[in-house]
């Protein structure tokens, strides 16, 4: 993790306390070229992200991770993140590859869907399956599936709590909360009676039933 206060300016480089950045030189916004550490290995650099490349409207095009892995993004034409490919720079094995779909008729900026295909030319098999997602008239997530069949629904009480409504696949946290229930009237998790003080500090829990 890079640390301190960074300043990025064309064609120089910013050091931080725990690493360093580097501008891409000639770039007619500075951008980013790079970001390297020496942090805990002394005087032995680490490359976190070298080759940062950008598209024409600023946003990061592609790059390359510390593992050797390259991240290659596209967009559409809303400058939204159209898909993203992960490659092994070294044995140009696809690893990732993913598509993301804004809706055509109605694209507010909700995703609407993404699919994933794991592995590719190389590789035994190749895993591909697409996740969709649903919103309320206020842009509020209810629900979210995908073709392997994990699925989730969502409701919302009056603040905005959120709660599973229904949900197939892997199964729930033991303290997800399933209902409106879960929240009081004025906005609290809801335990056990008397878990509040009459400020409304919280003084019980529901996992243990002890005092706070």
């Amino acid at each position: 993790m890079i640390a301190g206060v960074l300043r990025v300016t064309r064609g120089t480089s910013t050091s931080t306390r725990d690493g360093q950045i580097t501008s891409r030189a000639g770039s007619p916004i500075p951008h980013p070229a790079c970001v390297r550490g020496s942090g805990k290995l002394g005087a032995v650099v680490t490359n976190y992200v070298v080759t940062l490349l950008y598209a024409a409207h600023g946003a990061l095009a592609s790059y390359l991770y510390g593992n050797n892995v390259a991240r290659t993004n596209s967009y559409n034409g809303r400058l939204q993140l159209g898909g993203y490919s992960d490659t092994n720079n070294k044995t140009m094995v696809q690893l990732v590859n993913a598509t993301l779909g804004w809706g055509v008729a109605k694209d507010n900026g909700n995703l609407q869907t993404a699919t994933y295909a794991n592995g590719g030319t190389g590789t035994p098999a190749t895993l591909t399956f697409t996740q969709s997602f649903g919103y309320d008239n206020v842009n509020r997530l209810i629900s979210a599936s995908d073709t392997g069949g994990w699925s989730r629904n969502f409701g919302y009480d009056a603040f905005g709590n959120q709660w599973v409504s229904g949900s197939s696949g892997i199964g729930l946290a033991g303290n997800t909360p399933t209902s409106a229930s879960a929240s009081n009237g004025n906005n609290q998790i809801a335990t056990t009676p008397g878990s509040y003080d009459s400020s409304g500090n919280q003084t019980m829990t529901r996992r243990t039933g002890r005092h706070q």
